[in-house]
């Protein structure tokens, strides 16, 4: 590895690092009775500024190949985008799930000594299974 990619490295990690440092802000979801079947199921609202996602937890792509990178957890959207997640998240690769939250998306034009490719970063307050 060239000495002077590790600083970019570095600091790369740790703005993630700082990222995935964040809490949840879980609310607390409502359930709604289904008329039909009488089955309750979780209600969870998108509020003003926030999206939904749907999509599978997956490594951020590296920028820079190197060996023995370790996978940063992000979600893959099944709409094509990679999100960065602000917090670190108890699901596995590949697990299929269902995010809701305020998208932040990533300044290319400033910052383009990212280590990962992504789209932005998703300020998730819920992150459940689907």
């Amino acid at each position: 590895m060239n000495s002077s990619n590790k600083p970019k490295i570095f600091i790369g990690l740790l703005i993630l690092a700082v990222i995935g440092g964040g809490v949840f802000l879980f609310t607390q979801d409502r359930t709604e009775e289904d008329s039909g079947t009488g089955n309750k199921e979780e209600i969870a609202d998108v509020r003003s500024g926030e999206i939904k996602v749907v999509g599978t937890i997956a490594c951020l792509p590296y920028n820079l190949t190197i060996a023995g990178q370790e996978c940063v957890k992000g979600l893959k959207g099944d709409d094509g985008k990679v999100y960065a997640l602000n917090t670190a998240t108890p699901f596995a690769e590949g697990a299929k799930v269902t995010a809701i939250g305020v998208f932040q998306p990533a300044n290319t034009t400033v910052d383009d000594s990212s280590v990962f490719r992504y789209d932005g970063v998703l300020v998730a307050r819920s992150l459940k299974a689907r």
